[in-house]
């Protein structure tokens, strides 16, 4: 199958709808064109929970428009993409069947996951691109519902945080103040930094040197502030001097000096502020505004496999390194944490000739592994009910909700519990979702079993197929009856979920 020359992104948006169409040219994506259509649905949905009527009517026609478009310079594959705002509206199936039975185009949601991923590695491969990602720093989305935060360090993202605050919220707090700039800008200041005073706790070690932000208003401040046009670098006094003059103006001042909209004025002070407040809490020396779009991600899925590829590796590692991070802020990644990783790692690729198992299966153990004895930290009674919540609850970089919702299973079920019909979790789940969950929580239960003790007693493991059994051979001088009391009890299960036994050899030596 050949690959896709040209595509084109349609993108809905709080304020806009807009779309790009990319040409794989030389093996470089290039934009032949693109277009903006104005349209405010965030503040219906903000203020009513939906969207009327007669904007889905215009949503409908711009997205006809576009699709005109897209067919006139041929594009093979068209993308529709939404988040916040339709995310949030009560109505948005209705709008997705109207979208296809109309376009025959199919609306993919993104979740705040999914969009902070897409944001943060298109910006990554971007700066990536031009050298500019050889030192540490903070990467920041600002929506109009909410504000993404993740630290850059040593080449990878180790620290994901979303707050649900935007540039949208936080004008609905302070719009009383709309007539005085500066009372906006200290009531937004203020009510920031009830979402952001614990951030300074969780800054990296070494010192960053850049602020990455994306996101609402910022190419309409980085041409106002006239950051530098091939790095999109602004330093931190010259920002400082820029924030000092917006946020000296009312919106209608602002409106007037740079032919905006009154509406957006109030967004580039919020914007700006918000970008102020991350400069004094990182401590960086300068401020990247990219010219990057969204998307690129999903160009490269639909343009450039081989860079899609390597991207989707970079993720996996960023997540891995994300967890660990978190793990080790939860004082819970020993060399019991090592020990059933290898464990594990080494049983899944032995049943993966029969079982088929893919990259994201392995990604979904290997961070259930690690992630198992978070939960000690609060309590270590049922701690394997508060690590899986700690899990579902918290942020990953590259991880969706619906993947943390099952390594939080995974881990759920580390012990004690077992997945069933009694579990309103586990049936929540599709059923090839239930079938994952079953089969990966009984290599990580098989794998637990053999440390027990926490003291490592196995060493030369071997794991082979033996006449439709699964053998694990050790060695061992040491006292295991814990580890054998414990294989013996979780093996019942492992043999219901793969229709083989488990065996266990020791070899005792001199």
């Amino acid at each position: 199958m050949e690959n896709t020359r040209i595509a084109s992104i349609i993108y809905i948006g709080s304020t806009y709808i807009g779309i790009r169409i990319g040409q794989n040219r030389k093996n470089k994506l290039n934009i032949i064109d693109q277009a903006k259509s104005r349209l405010s649905i965030g503040k219906d949905v903000f203020e009513n929970r939906r969207i009327p009527v007669e904007k889905v009517d215009a949503i409908v026609e711009i997205i006809r428009n576009y699709k005109k478009l897209s067919k006139e310079y041929g594009c093979e594959r068209i993308r529709l993409l939404a988040s916040t705002a339709l995310r949030e509206s009560e109505n948005r199936y209705y709008i997705r069947d109207r979208i296809f039975q109309e376009t025959g185009i199919n609306l993919e949601i993104l979740t705040d996951a999914e969009l902070k991923n897409h944001i943060f590695m298109s910006n990554i491969e971007g700066l990536k691109n031009k050298g500019q990602l050889e030192d540490n720093g903070m990467l920041a989305f600002i929506g109009s519902g909410n504000l993404g935060i993740a630290f850059y360090e040593n080449n990878s993202i180790n620290y994901l945080q979303n707050i649900l605050i935007g540039t949208l919220k936080l004008y609905e707090i302070a719009k009383s103040a709309e007539k005085y700039s500066d009372k906006m800008n200290y009531l937004v200041k203020e009510q920031l930094h009830t979402y952001l005073n614990f951030l300074p706790k969780f800054l990296p070690k070494n010192e960053m040197k850049f602020l990455l932000v994306a996101g609402r208003a910022t190419e309409t401040i980085a041409a106002l502030c006239s950051v530098e046009e091939e790095t999109g670098m602004i330093g931190k006094e010259e920002f400082h001097r820029f924030f000092k003059e917006i946020t000296g103006m009312n919106a209608d001042k602002i409106s007037i000096k740079y032919n905006v909209r009154k509406e957006f004025a109030n967004e580039i002070i919020i914007a700006t502020t918000i970008i102020e407040n991350l400069v004094d809490i990182s401590g960086v020396e300068g401020i990247i505004l990219p010219d990057i779009f969204f998307f690129n991600t999903m160009f490269n899925e639909m343009l450039f496999p081989g860079k899609y590829r390597a991207m989707k590796n970079d993720i996996k590692q960023y997540a891995v390194s994300s967890s660990l991070k978190l793990a080790e802020m939860y004082k819970a990644y020993d060399s019991h944490i090592q020990y059933v990783d290898f464990l594990s790692e080494k049983i899944m690729k032995k049943l993966t000739r029969t079982n088929n198992f893919k990259d994201k299966e392995f990604l979904y153990l290997k961070i259930a592994v690690i992630l198992h004895n978070i939960g000690k930290f609060i309590n270590s009674d049922k701690h394997y009910l508060n690590s899986s919540y700690i899990i579902r609850n918290t942020d990953i970089i590259g991880l969706t909700e619906k993947d943390r919702e099952i390594i939080s299973l995974l881990v759920k079920y580390q012990s004690f519990l077992l997945p069933g019909e009694n579990d309103n979790e586990y049936m929540a789940l599709s059923p090839a979702e239930q079938i994952c969950v079953s089969k990966l929580s009984a290599i990580m239960r098989m794998a637990d079993s053999l440390d027990k003790n926490y003291k490592q007693k196995f060493k030369n493991i071997a794991v082979r197929m033996q006449k439709g059994d699964l053998v694990i051979q050790v060695e061992s001088k040491k006292n295991t009856y814990i580890e054998q009391i414990k294989f013996n009890e979780y093996k019942e299960f492992f043999k219901e979920v793969y229709g083989m036994d488990i065996k266990l050899v020791i070899k005792r030596g001199i």
